[in-house]
């Protein structure tokens, strides 16, 4: 792990264990390899925490990106394929968060399939740096 990125440092900091999916212990960016799809992907946020008994647990998985895009469905998926990917070698994964971090938004298709989930947060500037 190389540390959270700068601009992401509150959100970590600050955030409610909810969001996170508990208190972070450790937190930075990842490599994950896809042997099936014969590819990597690189994930921005990687939180690992402990569980009662010492044992390194996966909390959450985010990505993190500063563009003029909003965020769609196709970034949830890929995220929900990285969960899936995590979570054959680290099992904790299976239940960790996904958070998706933009600087320009949502798309309405996004927000409506992500509506009463409880694994997904959707994280907007005023969010970051405001607060849940």
């Amino acid at each position: 792990f190389r540390g959270v990125p700068p601009d992401l440092m509150p959100a970590f900091r600050d955030a409610a264990a909810e969001t996170t999916g508990g208190r972070a212990a450790t937190v930075g960016p990842a490599i994950v390899n896809d042997s099936a799809g014969r590819t990597q992907h690189e994930i921005d946020i990687v939180a690992l925490g402990r569980n009662p008994s010492g044992a390194e647990v996966v909390l959450s998985l985010g990505e993190a990106k500063h563009t003029t895009a909003t965020r769609t469905l196709a970034d949830l998926q890929r995220l929900e394929r990285v969960r899936r990917l995590v979570a054959d070698k680290h099992p904790s994964a299976a239940g960790a968060k996904l958070l998706l971090f933009s600087a320009s938004g949502f798309d309405r298709n996004l927000i409506n399939d992500t509506e009463g989930r409880h694994d997904v947060e959707l994280i907007d500037l005023a969010r970051i740096y405001g607060g849940e």
